[in-house]
């Protein structure tokens, strides 16, 4: 399409301006692009001087299909129309996120006791099961520990033959009944002691009778408390340990948790149970449909956002501790509203506009857009169901619409 612009004063008339002349013809396109007033509906909206028509069927007739397929037979075929209804709009909430392991199935392993180790049999990445053997270790506390039990199962055992020795010399009368107070007592100490030093192994995950057992009697061994993955390891062969000290982290990665940082504005939109997706920049095209288990009770003293946890299956291992991540959390349907892809809504003269088909052309409507949800804006004002309206190439559109009224202008 070729214009014909003709300048006065200081200008003269040329196929392309001077240089001197597009300040001119650049304030002339705002001006222009502000300029008019018209009324829709109840709500007035001013309109920009419609564009010539690009939108020019056969006959001045369109035709249109439902929905995004309705198109007016331009001479562009990168413009498509779309014609607006009343439909609930998803609404949703974007956050930025951090995946984290499931703490509910995560542990650090620990040694009980104070102790040497012997044997590391598991590295960072194996699969473990629970009660599997990860180390052993050589203790002096075990050693104790064993020895005393087997001390006092053998003064146990002593107490009891003395009290089935003594007993029916008393009954005979042959010893006074004093000394059947006495073999009891004696029976009763060694009963508590053989017991205190059960408990004792029992706290230090030791079996009662190490003997049966057939270990070393200053041996342990660290076992897997749940099921899952070697995480992390800092145990050396040679090294000591004790209960301080984290030698393994263990944990199922099956699912994983997204925390998700939530801003104040969109703190009453979010529910616990609301479906949730995420995406991580590891896995480009890839969502990970969760649900929120849990919102924080109180915001975060230095970013001022509220914690909101995503529990994800992870069954394939695909999300990694600490990866940062997008979620995007359902937080219902709103009421009926006209909605449009947030690419129809472009700036004229710093307004959001729309372009309407009207007759043969396409005209700039002031619009109230309202929060993007799901890749679409609601427009609460300046449309009204049942309009078409530009959804894709509204810049070209756009671009058509300034040309033609600077060339409308001359």
């Amino acid at each position: 399409m070729r214009f014909e612009i003709t300048l006065r004063g200081d200008c003269c008339v040329h196929n392309r301006p001077t240089p001197r002349a597009w300040p001119i013809l650049s304030a002339l396109a705002l001006v222009l692009a502000a300029c008019g007033s018209g009324e829709h509906g109840t709500t007035p909206d001013r309109k920009l001087p419609a564009a010539t028509a690009s939108a020019e069927t056969s006959g001045g007739a369109t035709t249109e299909t439902s929905g995004r397929n309705a198109r007016a037979e331009a001479p562009d075929p990168e413009i498509e129309t779309e014609t607006l209804t009343l439909q609930p709009l998803a609404r949703t909430v974007a956050a930025v996120a951090t995946i984290h392991q499931d703490h509910h199935v995560v542990a650090n392993v620990t040694a009980r006791v104070a102790g040497r180790l012997l044997d590391i049999r598991v590295h960072v990445g194996d699969r473990v099961r629970r009660g599997q053997v990860l180390a052993t270790l050589d203790s002096f506390d075990v050693g104790d520990a064993r020895m005393a039990a087997r001390t006092a199962d053998a003064q146990l055992t002593l107490a009891r033959a003395e009290f089935d020795r003594i007993r029916p010399l008393v009954d005979e009368e042959v010893l006074p009944r004093k000394e059947l107070v006495r073999v009891q007592a004696d029976l009763d100490r060694a009963t508590a002691a053989r017991d205190a030093a059960r408990a004792r192994l029992a706290l230090l995950g030791l079996a009662p009778d190490p003997v049966a057992s057939g270990r070393p009697g200053s041996t342990f061994t660290i076992v897997a408390p749940l099921d899952g993955e070697v995480l992390e390891k800092t145990a050396v062969v040679g090294e000591l340990a004790d209960p301080a000290r984290v030698l393994f982290t263990v944990g199922d990665l099956s699912h994983v948790w997204a925390e998700a940082n939530l801003v104040e504005r969109d703190i009453a939109a979010v529910r616990e149970g609301a479906a949730a997706s995420v995406t991580v920049e590891a896995w480009p095209g890839r969502v990970f449909e969760g649900r929120v288990t849990y919102i924080a009770a109180t915001l975060d003293a230095v970013t001022r956002t509220l914690l909101a946890r995503i529990e994800i299956p992870n069954r394939d291992g695909a999300l990694k501790p600490q990866m940062p991540a997008r979620a995007v959390i359902d937080a219902g349907a709103s009421v009926p509203v006209l909605s449009v892809p947030k690419d129809a809504v472009l700036l004229v003269a710093g307004e959001p506009t729309v372009f309407v088909l009207e007759s043969d052309r396409f005209v700039p409507r002031l619009v109230d857009p309202g929060p993007a949800s799901a890749g679409r804006v609601p427009l609460l004002r300046g449309v009204q169901a049942g309009e078409t309206v530009v959804v894709r190439g509204a810049f070209r559109v756009k671009a058509r619409a300034l040309a033609s009224q600077i060339g409308d202008a001359h």
